[in-house]
């Protein structure tokens, strides 16, 4: 994650980067989240497509933020130096990830682990493929459902075990944004975690939450981040699933 600057490809055209993607085999090496390190490899921006209907990797990687990638690389030096509380989370992912792989076969680990973690490394393709066929692609992607349950199911615990609304309201903010950050916030796990704050700050409040308020603020902070994301799927699919549910539904209703 580092700025890479004045750099020309075969036509002479000059790109600048904020992140560059970097493709090796880093599974010997001690690299932690925070280390500077100096990678060697073959240094290639991505390419729009090129005919109708092809794959535009560059526009999709721009959208992260990303401008490039290194292929083969080899890392000539790192420090030691990492972040505690990016680094922390990391570990207790790769926890979780190997306690699937202890009590999960290789084929339904892969399921659970995209489906808890957002981690898609060992999805069988074939079970992927059925998944889409179904219709139920989306029971794979980290979202709304997986923030409300988390978040709603320890308020509910705890408004249970007699804890006062504000201190059960901030532990389940509190937990829904550990959570996100651990499995990375994309596109639907952001809308997720921004409407269901709004949810507990109407509460921590006095206020009535509303949703259509919540998910025009997530669209909105998401969109001064990044104003591509009106392009992406993912957050046209979430955003209109929600905008379905809260305005069209209730007038096929009536």
């Amino acid at each position: 994650n580092n700025s890479v600057s004045n750099t020309k490809d075969n036509s002479g055209t000059v790109y600048v980067h904020d992140k560059i993607y970097c493709y090796s085999n880093f599974s010997n090496l001690q690299i932690s989240i925070g280390s500077w390190v100096w990678v060697k490899g073959s240094f290639q921006p991505y390419e729009s497509a090129q005919n109708p209907g092809q794959f535009d990797s560059k526009f999709y990687y721009q959208i992260q933020d990303i401008g490039a990638g290194v292929w083969d690389a080899e890392v000539i030096w790192c420090n030691r130096e990492k972040t505690f509380f990016p680094q922390s989370l990391y570990n207790f992912k790769q926890y979780f990830l190997q306690k699937i792989d202890t009590y999960f076969n290789p084929k339904y680990g892969g399921v659970m682990k995209t489906m808890l973690l957002g981690d898609k490394a060992d999805l069988d393709r074939t079970l992927k493929d059925l998944f889409r066929e179904g219709g139920i692609l989306h029971i794979l992607t980290i979202s709304g459902l997986h923030i409300s349950m988390l978040g709603m199911g320890c308020f509910n615990i705890l408004r249970r075990l007699r804890v006062p609304v504000k201190p059960s309201a901030v532990a389940g903010l509190f937990l829904v944004v550990m959570y996100g950050t651990m499995i990375g916030t994309q596109a639907a796990t952001f809308r997720a975690i921004c409407m269901f704050a709004m949810q507990m700050s109407a509460l921590l409040l006095g206020r009535t939450y509303d949703r259509l308020t919540g998910l025009s603020v997530a669209a909105m902070l998401l969109l001064l981040g990044q104003p591509l994301y009106v392009f992406y799927s993912g957050f046209l699919l979430s955003f209109g699933a929600v905008l379905g549910v809260t305005v069209v539904a209730p007038l096929v209703e009536k």
